[in-house]
């Protein structure tokens, strides 16, 4: 429960000290702790409690990484908090309510690339496997392009942490770099499982756009459809232009 009006509110010390712990793991800038401090008063004058809780801690720094538009996901959070994704997504939702916050939505871009990062930090530290500089601007490039064109060709309505994975993972196989999904699942902050689901209907979607747009995609696995996303991607725009083209005149 988060309000509770007989509940005595959380120390701002407790919250402080817990933010203090908690913000190194995220590598979260000054700027959301203090705004997370700031909620954390708000919602103690309100005798909102369990501030200082696993999952109302990350609702706490999630709510405030949103209003200061630093992209991480609710997942990531959650595991730096320790807690879980659907327990720290009911506090936030609840927190919003009673703090009456409006937070923008996420940018999935800013989410992707932030992951992109994650991953290869993690490559770095893996002997071995560190992405060349000439690669990682490639991936860059790739998910800014790639984002969009997903969003307009196949449903969405799950969380951005998901749709960011799935578009690290293809854009990886696009470059044709070795990645595994539980590697670029880490980074995005989402299970292997969620990923793995997500990915088989993004997959899916492309494969009969594929099979639709390019004469040779019938013997294309729907797996190995990111090796075709770059003529897709073309091809799309192409006729997409010509389509407007056609109406203005």
């Amino acid at each position: 429960m988060w309000c509770c009006p007989s509940s005595p509110p959380a120390t701002q010390a407790k919250v402080r000290k817990r933010l203090a712990q908690l913000a190194p793991l995220l590598n979260l800038p000054s700027a959301v702790t203090i705004t997370a401090e700031g909620l954390a008063a708000r919602a103690a004058k309100l005798h909102i409690r369990g501030l200082t809780s696993g999952a109302g801690l990350a609702a706490l720094v999630y709510a405030a990484c949103r209003l200061e538009a630093q992209p991480v996901s609710i997942a990531t959070v959650a595991g730096a908090a320790g807690s879980d994704s659907t327990r720290v997504g009911h506090s936030f939702l609840a927190l919003s309510r009673a703090l009456e916050l409006q937070p923008p939505p996420i940018s999935p871009t800013s989410l992707t690339l932030t992951a992109l990062d994650r991953l290869a930090a993690a490559r770095r530290g893996d002997a071995g496997r560190p992405l060349p500089a000439d690669t990682l601007g490639t991936l860059r490039r790739d998910v800014t392009r790639l984002l969009p064109w997903l969003d307009a060709q196949v449903p969405t309505g799950c969380r951005p942490g998901l749709e960011a994975g799935v578009a690290l993972f293809l854009a990886a196989s696009m470059a044709q770099l070795d990645v595994r999904v539980d590697e670029v699942a880490s980074a995005a902050g989402v299970g292997v499982g969620p990923l793995l689901k997500r990915l088989g209907v993004v997959q899916g979607h492309v494969h009969l756009l594929a099979q639709r747009m390019l004469p040779y995609a019938s013997s294309v696995a729907p797996a190995r459809v990111a090796s075709h996303l770059r003529t897709l991607m073309r091809l799309t725009t192409a006729m997409e232009s010509a389509g407007g083209e056609g109406q203005a005149a």
